[in-house]
């Protein structure tokens, strides 16, 4: 059975092999992130039933059933507002029009497991690119909040409004959602 100790050190591995192709370390760290997130939610859970034999334990855990959301997140007045959908598969979700980022998890047992960083629509800017921006002091607001939070990355989504670029975070291409619903529209005429 994989323990904490043995993802950590298949990290570690994957960051000292991979650095290079850092596309396939992003897939890797997801990845294992994902491993570790379910062993901890595993020796959580177990903690619960402390009577029962590990074969019993782990054939109820895997038994337990899994649901996958996607929640979309909107421009709001003073928050983000935001829509949590049932979905079946991960890469086959249609974006609502006015979104400006997403985010998947699951649940096991009704708990929250494999909650991911947001997926942004929109393009980066670093802090040196906000100050450049910044000429007729419209954007002094953000640069302060970027600068007392230590965000050094902002993602200007298609919405035109400010996010953080947190770690596990990822920019991704409206483009592909909007050829893709467009394929999916043509194979239903």
């Amino acid at each position: 059975m994989t323990t904490l100790e043995d993802v950590n050190t298949q990290r570690l591995d994957v960051e000292v092999n991979l650095h290079p192709q850092r596309m396939n370390v992003f897939i890797h760290h997801h990845y294992l992130y994902q491993m570790k997130e379910k062993l901890i939610n595993y020796e959580n859970w177990r903690k619960k039933q402390p009577n029962l034999t590990s074969e019993e334990l782990v054939n109820n855990y895997l038994n337990q059933d899994i649901k996958k959301f996607v929640t979309f997140y909107y421009p709001g007045s003073f928050m983000s507002e935001e829509t949590t959908t049932e979905i079946t598969n991960r890469s086959d979700i249609e974006v609502p029009d006015y979104s400006f980022g997403y985010r998947f998890y699951d649940t096991i047992g009704g708990e929250i497991v494999n909650k991911t960083g947001m997926y942004y629509f929109g393009e980066s800017f670093s802090i040196k690119d906000i100050e450049a921006l910044n000429t007729d002091g419209k954007l002094s607001i953000l640069l302060s909040n970027m600068k007392c939070n230590n965000w050094n990355t902002v993602v200007k989504t298609r919405a035109n409004n400010y996010q953080p670029l947190l770690k596990g975070d990822v920019i991704v291409d409206i483009n592909y959602f909007r050829e893709h619903k467009l394929k999916r529209i043509l194979n239903e005429l």
